[in-house]
């Protein structure tokens, strides 16, 4: 993926290395604490802490893409996308997790970083958005509004969650 520069501001994702599996795993743990005041599905463990217990599947399975998202050479968030088996049929893609730390939201990065995955994987995808988050639901909806995206939305339990799934292709 590309670099983005605008006088001082450098946006970078690209495929997370070995090295920086550690990054991810610490920046999930903050997803999965924002996520946990929509579900109660996510606990920590004995010691407080939020775990990640699939992170290697990402570095050993071909069909499994971490990106780190970065501004000013600092992990701001991360993207996991999927393909096949990993997805639903019809779909040649699934976002299955994309995070940004808070303090770098609504500034336009996250609309950025969706842009340029869709150039490098062109395709049919599919997502989850918990019922109850509905910050992540609205930024979908917009993105789908502000890019003339046609989407498919429909309500599927997902465990002991209602989620909101979205088809779309680009």
């Amino acid at each position: 993926m590309q670099e983005t520069n605008s006088e001082q501001i450098i946006l970078t994702v690209k495929i997370a290395s070995l090295d920086e599996k550690k990054i991810i795993n610490n920046l999930y743990s903050c997803y999965l604490h924002d996520l946990s005041e929509f579900t109660d599905s996510i606990e920590t463990d004995e010691y407080g802490q939020f775990i990640w217990d699939s992170v290697d599947l990402y570095w050993e399975n071909s069909s499994l893409h971490p990106f780190l998202i970065q501004y000013q050479n600092k992990a701001i968030g991360f993207l996991l996308l999927t393909e096949k088996p990993y997805v639903k049929a019809g779909c040649d893609y699934c976002i299955q997790e994309f995070f940004l730390l808070k303090r770098y939201r609504r500034q336009g990065f996250g609309r950025q970083i969706l842009k340029e995955t869709f150039q490098s994987y062109k395709g049919a995808y599919c997502l989850l958005v918990l019922e109850k988050n509905l910050t992540a639901l609205n930024f979908w909806r917009r993105f789908y509004k502000e890019n003339n995206k046609e989407y498919e939305e429909g309500i599927i339990e997902y465990g002991n969650d209602k989620c909101y799934y979205h088809t779309f292709s680009v």
